[in-house]
């Protein structure tokens, strides 16, 4: 696990004074590893079966964990028509590390979220925002994810940040400072993107909603491959005014994909972390 522990050490820290403030808010600091998968469900909702995807590119303690966990994970049944069935769901599977003394480390299912990707981003004409000058040359990334409202014709009418989580330490009111810029400018570039509607999305007073995770990549640094721990520090969940009471976290979402939030998944209600072990 020092491998994890280097990652945490190595979130960068912005400016050039080490505060007391910035070392509170680097014990705040989760390293994060998103992880896919599909569960077979039964219709009294049992899970009868479970992929988790490319297994030989996570770390062997992740894949042990959930192979711990997921089989004892219990949904409402799903039903059509009335009647239960079986069913199949994706899960995006958020594992989290915190560190609890010298190269210790609790690893738990920290969120999942049971909802695919409808359609990908790279096929449409999305013009990222522009990474603030400030913010790039200070080595500052960090992940904005976005509601967009979106009108019947593809054109946003407006986008709210419910969160940005940064890959930089230091004071809480620089980082706030930091999460309004990456916001800002996340939520102007969506106001002039056009997207194409999903086939099974439902027009709520003429518009759909859509969440988007949009990445700032620091300069020199690259975005973390599949089955790569990444450190950042996590900020706090606003509520969108058009999608009150929805409880799909954000930070679940793999950059790279629009999720309609009237699609909703599988219910679990189990712990996510009931089971042995």
């Amino acid at each position: 696990m020092r491998r994890l522990g280097l990652i945490l050490m190595l979130l960068c820290v912005a400016g050039t004074a080490w505060s007391q403030g910035a070392k509170a808010v680097r014990e705040q600091a989760e390293a994060s590893l998103l992880v896919t998968a599909t569960i077979d469900i039964e219709p009294d909702g049992r899970v009868s079966g479970y992929r988790i995807d490319r297994p030989e590119a996570l770390p062997s303690y992740a894949v042990e964990l959930l192979e711990r966990r997921i089989p004892s994970w219990r949904f409402e049944p799903v039903k059509v028509d009335g009647v239960a069935v079986p069913a199949q769901a994706p899960a995006n599977i958020r594992l989290v590390a915190r560190k609890t003394g010298d190269d210790e480390y609790a690893i738990r299912i920290a969120a999942v979220s049971f909802q695919p990707r409808n359609s990908d981003r790279g096929k449409q004409d999305l013009r990222p925002p522009g990474y603030p000058a400030t913010l790039a040359k200070a080595g500052v990334g960090g992940t904005v994810y976005l509601i967009a409202k979106v009108r019947a014709d593809g054109t946003v009418e407006d986008a709210f940040a419910e969160q940005v989580n940064l890959q930089a330490v230091t004071s809480e009111r620089v980082m706030a400072k930091m999460r309004h810029t990456l916001a800002r400018v996340s939520v102007a570039a969506a106001r002039r993107w056009t997207l194409k509607r999903p086939g099974d999305v439902t027009l709520v007073d003429g518009c759909w909603l859509v969440r988007i995770p949009v990445d700032f990549i620091a300069p020199g640094k690259r975005h973390p491959e599949y089955g790569e721990w990444q450190a950042y520090i996590p900020g706090p969940r606003d509520e969108s005014p058009w999608a009150r009471g929805d409880d799909v976290p954000p930070d679940t979402l793999l950059a790279g994909g629009m999720y309609p939030v009237q699609r909703r998944g599988p219910r679990l209600v189990t712990p996510l972390e009931s089971g042995e072990g």
